[in-house]
């Protein structure tokens, strides 16, 4: 069983919130946007867990797991 892990970052975003609620859970769409993530499974509900499945970029240095 792996252990839970949090991520929490903030960035001023210049759209109205319900646009970017909108991109955020269409997980089908990320890959027309986001080149590193470039699958995501689950619900975007409260309490519920997500999958990513990132593409690493060509710099990033490698990690433990």
């Amino acid at each position: 069983m792996s252990a839970a892990l949090t991520v929490a970052t903030e960035i001023a975003i210049e759209a109205p919130t319900s646009r970017v609620w909108a991109l955020l859970v269409d997980f089908d769409g990320y890959p027309n946007w986001n080149p590193y993530l470039i699958k995501v499974e689950g619900r975007a509900e409260g309490g519920t867990d997500i999958l990513v499945h990132a593409k690493p970029t060509p710099d990033a240095e490698p990690t433990a797991q």
